[in-house]
């Protein structure tokens, strides 16, 4: 399974997250890619996140202001890797999250990519500090699905979580 993301207006730079498994479970390479030509070929584009954890890579996310920044999230290993330089180095950016979380979507905002929300299996997690920093922003101990922020409202945030009621609202 990948994950794909374009940096940027044009679609020249783009970016997958590929799980280290096949469909049917078989282990596979997986890792962050890159292209730098609308996908006509790709590269390895994860050095400094750890082998076993490029296998479990799930999501990908861009700052939309600052598309060289990228945030990539594990499955089951509550981290979150960042880079600054379009995908040449990353660092481990998951303070603050739990130990086994499953990261299941990453959020920057456009109004202020300073930031940044984490969708877990554990919990909600908000970074004001583009990703050196996490604390939990909500549901704790409940599985989020999905979120997204109104582009007219910094402040209002959608959150899907996995728990009979489905969809709330932040603000």
């Amino acid at each position: 399974m990948a994950k794909f993301s374009r940096a940027g207006s044009a679609a020249t730079n783009l970016y997958a997250a590929v799980l280290g498994e096949t469909p049917n479970g078989a282990p596979a390479s997986g890792g962050v890619f890159r292209s730098i030509n609308s996908a006509a070929t790709w590269t390895e584009s994860d050095t400094g996140i750890p082998a076993a954890d490029r296998d479990q890579l799930i999501t990908l996310a861009i700052d939309p202001v600052t598309p060289t920044t990228l945030y990539a999230g594990t499955r089951g290993a509550g981290r979150i890797y960042k880079t600054s330089d379009g995908g040449a180095s990353w660092t481990a950016s998951a303070q603050g999250i739990p130990t086994r979380a499953r990261i299941t979507g990453i959020y920057v905002s456009a109004q202020d990519p300073m930031t940044v929300f984490a969708a877990s299996d554990r919990g909600l997690y908000r970074s004001s500090d583009a990703g050196a920093s996490w604390t939990l922003a909500g549901f704790l101990g409940r599985p989020v699905l999905g979120l997204a922020q109104s582009t007219a409202s910094a402040s209002l945030i959608l959150v899907a979580v996995d728990d009979g009621v489905g969809l709330y609202r932040a603000q």
